[in-house]
């Protein structure tokens, strides 16, 4: 079997109090976050295997406050998750501006929006009809999300892998 190793950054961002560090936490650790951890590039390695070749990557996580003054720690990121509060509508305000700050300079990026606390979803300040209107207007796949619960955590590390996955096969089969 192939074995192939790939290193791939992903940059998230949000608001102050978005998620991002639960979020992280839950998609490495599988657990709810800890406030208490300093901000730094976090890793969880996967082993990804399809159609006969085995894929080892390394996901690297750099969480970053929304997309001001940041284009250049975006750079050079293979997926940007730009994370918004289900509770907090002014967090969703910042992650539509920060879309409007990637698609300045970020073109190759694969961007989600990862809408959290889904577990406070009866407190939600926007629901599905403004993410369905982001998502349109700013070409973005969502989720939902609880680093809380892990509801909805184990799709949006699916997605994002198999995406990541596919641009990377395709790339390799062109340069083939």
């Amino acid at each position: 079997m192939d074995v192939t190793r790939v290193t791939w950054k992903i940059s998230v961002l949000g608001a102050l109090g978005a998620g991002k560090s639960s979020i992280i936490s839950r998609m490495i650790y599988d657990s709810e976050g800890s406030a208490s951890q300093p901000r730094s590039i976090q890793k969880k390695t996967l082993s990804i295997s399809r159609g006969g070749r085995k894929v080892m990557v390394d996901l690297l996580f750099l969480e970053l406050d929304d997309g001001k003054n940041n284009e250049k720690l975006i750079m050079g990121s293979n997926a940007i998750l730009v994370v918004s509060d289900l509770t907090d509508a002014g967090s969703l305000r910042s992650a539509d501006s920060t879309f409007k700050i990637i698609k300045k300079f970020n073109s190759k990026s694969l961007v989600f929006l990862v809408a959290t606390k889904l577990d406070r979803k009866y407190e939600a300040a926007y629901w599905t009809r403004e993410l369905d209107e982001i998502s349109k207007r700013d070409d973005v796949r969502y989720f939902l999300v609880s680093a809380k619960t892990g509801d909805g955590v184990s799709e949006l590390m699916e997605s994002l892998t198999s995406n990541l996955l596919d641009k990377f096969l395709s790339k390799k089969e062109k340069n083939a």
